[in-house]
């Protein structure tokens, strides 16, 4: 059972040697099929968010069913990819940032997997697993990968770029940050 899983793009399977494609269900519904295979030693699940021909909207991905279903696999640490655009303009495109914090501008995605009682709120005190960070900055150095640390994520909903003045906006935030 792989412990580690990696989200990302359609096509970062081809990170595996092998690997075996199970689709999986979940009470929150089908998540993509998921690839498990060996990257070294470490058996790894690869999840390809937007599904395995890149046709998922940011909107339309089933969140919740994706987690679970990694979890049903047993997976306990899991790395995200993301392309995204830098608000900071110190940041260049191939940059690799590494967050430590987050801001949610989602609207329409369910945040919780506590739908009932008893009401349960969530510690995001520490969003990022600080051992998996560790580990990714000690790799990164190891291989010479400059690494922008501390940065925050700024997620916005999708599928649409954000407007001149969100940008602005965040832009303005990321001064105080």
């Amino acid at each position: 059972m792989p412990r580690i899983a990696i989200i990302g793009g359609s096509g970062l399977e081809n990170l595996l040697k092998t690997f075996e494609s199970t689709q999986l269900q979940t009470p929150y519904g089908t998540p993509p099929p998921i690839s498990v295979g060996s990257i070294g030693k470490h058996e790894i699940a690869f999840l390809p968010r937007h599904g395995p021909k890149h046709d998922l909207p940011p909107h339309r991905v089933n969140y919740r069913a994706n987690l679970h279903a990694l979890k049903q696999l047993g997976v306990e640490r899991i790395i995200a990819t993301n392309a995204v655009g830098a608000i900071n303009e110190a940041y260049h495109a191939g940059d690799l940032a590494m967050p430590s914090d987050i801001l949610d501008f989602t609207r329409t995605r369910t945040s919780t997997y506590f739908d009932s009682a008893p009401v349960t709120h969530v510690d995001v005190t520490e969003p990022y697993c600080h051992e998996l960070c560790s580990i990714l900055l000690e790799c990164c150095a190891a291989m010479k990968i400059g690494v922008r640390r501390n940065a925050v994520l700024a997620a916005t909903e999708g599928p649409r770029y954000e407007t001149p003045a969100e940008i602005r906006m965040l832009r303005s935030m990321g001064q105080t940050l």
